[in-house]
């Protein structure tokens, strides 16, 4: 059951100052997922297209997600130094932090310099060069291998040291069953011990 006091239309409330859900601390968590899933999705669009020479669409499909993550990795790493100043941690979670955010440097510089080599090689129509375009998904699936080297940091981060995470409350809710009789722990006699004599099994039950 819950508390009649407490009122549901608090777990639903965004801060009024910066329009943020109440579970984020900031808009880190809200952004970071976007380059992660373009860009994965981008290099095995590019594999696929690797292999399939003639598909037109797979080609263009590869670069445009390239593109976009990019630019999302820019918002990614602007909220991050943004976050990184909003949280407290211990001494070991902040040299962890410090590695997170100079990987976070790496992934913005490289997929810029990448997003500029996708660029010129769509407009000088080189990707029909197989060895040149061969050596560019290699250098692609480095950068894949980089973010998820940033993203293993960002998550240590969070699910072992806590970081952006709110402590619960004491008052927060309990939800119960409505029959607290129908529990499956051991039956409890008036004294509150276990009764002497055990309750009478289903008829068939073995030991």
């Amino acid at each position: 059951m819950v508390d009649p006091a407490y009122d549901l239309s608090e777990s639903v409330q965004s801060t009024p100052t910066t329009m943020l859900p109440y579970w984020a601390p900031n808009v880190h968590p809200l952004v970071i997922h976007f380059p992660i899933a373009l860009l994965f999705t981008a290099a095995l669009v590019d594999t696929v297209a690797l292999f399939l020479r003639s598909n037109d669409f797979l080609r263009k499909g590869a670069f445009s997600l390239y593109l976009l993550g990019g630019l999302t990795v820019v918002a990614a790493w602007f909220t991050g130094e943004q976050a990184a100043d909003s949280v407290f941690l211990s001494a070991e979670a902040n040299a962890l932090l410090t590695e997170h955010s100079d990987l976070g440097h790496y992934t913005l510089y490289f997929f810029g310099a990448y997003a500029v080599i996708r660029l010129v090689m769509f407009g000088l129509s080189l990707e029909s060069r197989m060895a040149l375009r061969s050596v560019v998904w290699l250098i692609g699936l480095g950068g894949i291998g980089l973010t998820w080297l940033t993203a293993d940091h960002g998550s240590q981060l969070v699910y072992q040291h806590g970081a952006g995470v709110q402590a619960v409350s004491a008052e927060t809710p309990v939800f119960v069953a409505a029959d607290s009789s129908a529990s499956a722990g051991p039956v409890m006699n008036d004294q509150g011990g276990e009764p002497s004599n055990p309750p009478e099994r289903p008829h068939g039950w073995k030991a």
